[in-house]
């Protein structure tokens, strides 16, 4: 139907309707009609609307960087959120081998934040803050050093636990991390 949502399907075998909503939908109720008109003669047809509601998200993404060996370099941390979110917390694998010194750098104005170690090659990076976390630009800077005498490497920064909370203390229930990578330049080729 023309009205539908972008991306609505229903399979004419099964019957059974598909649709993966867009960022843009998250938070909204979404009134949908389903019509079902049979070949007889006269065609008899019945319709049944029904709601489907699309929860918030918060997405955690780290970036990309390029450097040398012996050198500091860092990614930007950032969230893509559709809701008002003040708490976020999650933990990055950093192989301590290849990247040491890791900080949090160049913080947002107002976002306070904590690295904390997690374990073996793990930090936990937890943002507390008492207004509402900006979606979009960096909230801060993950810094490392790549250590001298090592080969040519991509290194990923593998993103698990993501959590939030709203600025009305309810978890938010969709929560996606965006992995990081480091190209490490050494003497020796990729």
């Amino acid at each position: 139907d023309a009205g539908a949502s972008a991306g609505l399907q229903i399979d004419p075998g099964s019957g059974v309707l598909t649709w993966r909503p867009g960022a843009e939908f998250a938070g909204t109720t979404n009134a949908v009609t389903v019509i079902v008109t049979d070949s007889g003669v006269p065609s008899l047809s019945r319709s049944n609307t029904f709601q489907i509601i699309v929860g918030d998200y918060l997405e955690v993404i780290l970036g990309r960087s390029v450097m040398q060996v012996g050198q500091t370099s860092s990614v930007p941390v950032s969230v893509a959120t559709s809701t008002s979110v003040t708490n976020i917390s999650f933990t990055v694998d950093v192989p301590f081998a290849r990247l040491t010194n890791v900080t949090l750098q160049g913080l947002a104005p107002g976002v306070p934040a904590a690295l904390q170690p997690a374990g073996p090659d793990r930090v936990q990076l937890v943002v507390s803050a008492t207004t509402a976390l900006p979606s979009g630009p960096p909230l801060a800077n993950f810094g490392f050093v790549a250590p001298s005498n090592q080969p040519s490497a991509f290194v990923p920064l593998l993103v698990s636990s993501p959590a939030a909370l709203q600025a009305n203390g309810v978890a938010v229930a969709r929560v996606a991390a965006r992995d990081g990578r480091v190209v490490i330049v050494g003497g020796e080729p990729l």
